[in-house]
């Protein structure tokens, strides 16, 4: 639990909280350009290893180099040579003069003249350190115009373009983009500004992008401009190309840096510009992720490794950080040079290591928190051993104690103390004793454990003493209790024995109640003798009851659940539960009132008022008032007020009190354990109240008991409501038997009961065959050539049982239909299959109607027969 504890307790969240706010630092600082230096580095690196990638064969560049100058004379050269290259360059699809053209010269007119002819050139508006923009002169208005403005970083490094820059109140497109445009779309539209800073005279630049570079200088493919003009390459060399012009000669003009070249190699502004167009042309421009995207993989990955660090040791947490900065520019490359997604690393370095310090200052707190936690904690746990431990030094003394040592009996510390001294010396003392306190009434088991030193002596005595009081008294609980299951082997024994006597009392009980029925159907009403059969029938009708209980007690009665009222079965009992309790004791119904149905078997609710009644008793044995009485209480709570199990609903409460002696609350928490009981051994079993409990229980009903010492006891059993009415069936009305005309083949080993069968169905006008056992069932059958419709068997006869015989006869006779007899019980039935249909089986004892009407069922209704193989 303590290590449970501390893996709660670790610092996470003052780690999250103090690596975010080193993230907003660094976050800062990147916002203020500290770390633009890092991030360029890596950028460019990150060309480098990606190295030169092949341009577009669509631009071309039209070199002003040594060549051309050395036969066209000095820079700047006539302009005239310009015209003449334009119309050179006819077939192009656009021409980029990347030249200033803001003086005039003796040659404009010829230049005017063949920018007009050939319609698609694009001349630079140079944007000069004062932001003051110069653009061509007026003659040459016809050309389109784009700027050519680069600003390098601050480490002189051009990485970027702006392809929109505002400029004194007026918008201009890039060089490059105004080519493509033009060469593509044949015109240029330049860009609009917002109208709020359309009048300002600020410099606004927009559409930043990052130049993919395809390589050092040189990589764009170049031709001397005296080659085009001496017509070196056909003209149709130049068809749908776009051809920039410009100087590439060395000391005319600076160059650039770029991520490729150093400041000894510069690239010439033409040559850049025709890297930003084969950009456009590819759409291959380097993007950047943007501050939300990358802000969100920054913590992410901060957290993840910070998640890391955390949980692992400081070696482990160490290559864990150095692999993530060997991860981090790795996945940044990938992304660089698989998708042209440049994700700037030095956030993520910075963060990541922040994260890295964070958690291991974090954990070298908590750890040392841990520490002295440990301590405590130790001590603490060693005073909550309910185990006494004693830890003695060399020389016997008490080193140390815990809580559960200091409450000790004397007596039993001076035996540790003889014990240590006993073992130290190495005397021949027992590792483990038993010692009884006798002066507290407690028992002890003593443990002694040698503590060695580095070298192997022994250097001190650990002794462990446990109070086995307890223990000793569980052992005795448990050899109660397997006497109790000695007692309850034996009830189950008696209880199978009670099934077996209830299944030849039901044999007989089906006699008796049959043939005085038969005879009442043939006695007119008035005879002498009618009101001595009802008198015989009433008194078999309770021993059937009597049946019913002692099955019940065994616990194999298949309960028959139908709607009854706790009025009338408490009125019906009236009397005989007053004879129960004898004349010293006043009984009190109190059931004026009607209270609504219940679902319930009759003869249980019946048991649950014997027992309740007989307990109350006993309770009084110098008499006293019993008081009996049911309502209707509905319970809306939940949890119920007195049970807190009950569903909400309503509910019908049978209460039973009496003025007895009460219980004590600890008596009141064991009433309904089986077996137990405060009666002397010859005066009760203890199982009454349990098996109320238990029949409350099948009956999704609650009980609640109140008792106090010499004021009696209250029992509440409550019962869920059935909106079932009950079907009356008064005792001297005999109703008239169904008939038929069928042929029913009877099979009963037990005579009387078989002749009464016999009788009853002769009489209602079916066609009988009869047989003691299944064997002669089955040569009655085969002798009969006529249809038999219905087999009634035993299931349990001498020889072939019922279940074997209506297989056989199923085969033979697949029309035949089947009802079954039996006095025995539920689980002995179940697993010959008998049970699986409620129609197929008449439970005895059953009367003549009972039979009459379960025969004319069972021959009336639609019948499937599922053949055996």
């Amino acid at each position: 639990m303590a290590s449970i504890r501390k893996a709660a307790d670790k610092p996470y969240g003052r780690a999250v909280w103090l690596t975010i706010a080193g993230m907003v630092l660094v976050a800062l600082a990147d916002y203020a350009g500290l770390l633009a230096g890092i991030n360029d580095s890596l950028y460019d690196l990150s060309f480098r290893l990606r190295g030169a990638r092949q341009p577009s064969e669509a631009v071309i560049l039209a070199a002003i180099d040594e060549k051309t100058l050395a036969r066209l004379g000095q820079w700047p050269i006539n302009r005239v040579y310009y015209a003449q290259l334009l119309d050179a360059l006819h077939e192009a699809d656009g021409v980029g003069l990347a030249i200033i053209l803001a003086e005039p010269a003796p040659a404009d007119p010829e230049l005017d003249s063949a920018i007009t002819r050939h319609g698609r050139v694009v001349l630079p508006v140079y944007i000069d350190e004062n932001l003051h923009p110069s653009r061509p002169l007026v003659d040459f208005s016809r050309a389109a115009t784009g700027h050519v403005h680069l600003e390098p970083g601050v480490d002189g490094v051009v990485r970027k373009v702006f392809h929109t820059i505002s400029c004194q109140g007026e918008s201009f497109s890039s060089f490059a983009s105004a080519l493509y445009t033009l060469g593509r779309v044949h015109s240029v539209e330049h860009p609009r500004i917002p109208a709020a800073l359309s009048s300002t005279s600020g410099f606004i630049q927009g559409d930043e992008r990052r130049i993919n570079f395809y390589g050092p200088p040189g990589r764009v493919p170049a031709v001397s401009m005296i080659d085009i003009l001496d017509k070196n390459l056909p003209s149709s060399f130049f068809k749908n190309k776009l051809v920039l012009v410009g100087v590439t000669a060395a000391g005319i003009e600076p160059g650039h840096l770029t991520p490729f070249n150093e400041d000894r190699h510069r690239m010439s502004g033409v040559e850049l510009h025709a890297q930003i167009l084969n950009n456009l042309l590819d759409a291959a421009d380097m993007r950047q992720a943007s501050a939300a995207t990358a802000g969100l993989a920054l913590l992410l990955t901060t957290l993840f490794f910070l998640f890391l660090f955390v949980q692992n040791s400081g070696v482990v947490a160490t290559l864990i950080w150095l692999v993530g900065l060997a991860i981090i520019p790795t996945t940044v490359y990938i992304f660089f040079r698989a998708f042209n997604l440049w994700v700037p690393p030095a956030s993520f370095y910075l963060d990541v290591t922040i994260a890295f310090a964070v958690a291991y200052i974090v954990k070298l707190e908590y750890f040392s928190r841990l520490l002295g936690q440990a301590k405590e904690d130790w001590e603490a746990s060693f005073n909550a051993i309910d185990d006494a431990i004693i830890i003695h030094d060399q020389d016997g003394a008490i080193a140390a104690a815990n809580m559960a040592a200091e409450a000790l009996p004397p007596t039993l510390l001076e035996l540790l103390q003889a014990r240590c001294f006993a073992l130290i010396g190495g005397n021949d003392c027992p590792p483990a004793v038993e010692a009884d306190a006798p002066d507290i009434g407690r028992s002890f088991a003593v443990k002694s454990f040698p503590r060695f030193d580095p070298a192997g002596g022994i250097d001190g005595m650990v002794q462990v003493v446990r109070d086995i009081t307890d223990l000793k008294r569980s052992a005795a609980e448990q050899r109660k209790l397997e006497a109790q299951l000695i007692q309850t082997q034996k009830m189950e024994s008696i209880g199978r024995l009670a099934g077996g006597v209830a299944h030849d009392f039901n044999n007989l009980l089906t006699a008796i109640l049959g043939y005085s029925e038969l005879a009442l159907m043939k006695l007119p009403e008035g005879h002498e003798i009618r009101e001595n059969l009802l008198i015989i029938k009433d008194a078999g009708d309770k021993a059937a009851a009597l049946t019913r209980q002692l099955l019940a007690f065994s616990r194999k009665q298949q309960l028959k659940m139908e709607p009854v009222n706790l009025n009338t079965i408490i009125s019906h009992m009236g009397k005989m539960l007053q004879r129960l309790i004898g004349e010293d004791v006043a009984l009190e119904l109190r059931i004026e009132n009607e209270v609504s149905n219940v679902f319930a078997d009759l003869g249980q609710i019946e048991q649950i008022l014997m027992n309740l009644v007989v307990n109350g008793r006993d309770a009084m044995p110098s008499g006293g008032t019993l008081w009996i009485e049911t309502a209707d209480v509905p319970i809306t709570e939940t949890p119920a007020p007195l049970i807190p199990e009950l569903v909400p609903g309503p509910y019908v409460v049978l209460t039973v009190s009496d003025t007895g002696i009460g219980m004590s609350p600890e008596v009141k928490e064991r009433i309904f354990e089986p077996f137990f009981s405060t009666k002397a051994p010859d005066k009760g079993t203890g199982l009454g109240l349990a098996t109320v409990y238990g029949i409350v229980k099948q009956h999704n009903g609650g009980i609640h008991v109140y008792s106090e010492i010499g004021k009696g006891t209250v029992f509440k059993i409550f019962l869920p409501v059935c909106q079932e009415l009950i079907q009356e069936r008064p005792i001297g009305d005999i109703p008239s038997l169904p008939t038929g005309k069928e042929t029913v083949l009877v099979a009963e080993d037990n005579a009387p009961l078989r002749k009464m069968i016999v009788d009853t169905l002769a009489s209602l006008g079916y066609r009988i065959l009869e047989a003691a056992r299944g064997e002669e069932a089955l040569q009655a059958s085969r002798a009969w050539a006529n249809g038999i419709d219905l087999l009634l068997t035993d299931v349990i006869m001498p020889g072939m049982n019922g279940k074997d015989l209506a297989d056989t006869l199923q085969r033979e006779r697949p029309s035949i239909k089947v009802l079954f007899m039996s006095g025995y019980t539920a689980d002995f039935l179940s697993p010959l299959g008998i049970l699986e249909t409620e129609t197929l089986l008449i439970q005895k004892p059953f009367t003549p109607s009972v039979l009459a009407g379960k025969v004319r069922q069972v021959l009336d209704r639609q019948w499937q027969v599922t053949r055996t193989a």
